[in-house]
């Protein structure tokens, strides 16, 4: 059996661009989700920096997730969302989760 990935990306979008990236997220987010292997998405915006967001996407397995990255890279309807960042700051895939907290317990 195949352990689930955990994508993690951490990213900036050019300030000038912000309200066009939000537009086109939730496109973004329904091409993604129809990716073999695609369990969940979550982005997350930084209260500090409302420029840089964070994805934290969940895949069956590594593989699910380096096939969608190469896909998501040449697809011409994703493109316009590449074009709106302005740099990404960490990407990284990470397994075994060790520890989750809900409402104050472990499991």
């Amino acid at each position: 059996m195949k352990s689930p990935v955990f994508e993690v990306v951490v990213y900036k979008v050019k300030e000038e661009q912000l309200s066009k990236f939000l537009e086109q997220q939730p496109m973004a987010h329904a091409v993604v989700k129809n990716f073999p292997g695609f369990t969940s998405l979550h982005t997350l915006r930084s209260t500090d920096s409302p420029a840089t967001f964070v994805d934290y996407c969940e895949w069956e397995s590594l593989e699910a997730a380096q096939n969608a990255n190469q896909l998501a890279m040449h697809m011409p309807e994703l493109q316009i969302f590449f074009e709106l960042g302005d740099g990404m700051i960490s990407f990284g895939h990470y397994t075994s989760k060790l520890l989750t907290l809900h409402g104050g317990s472990a499991q």
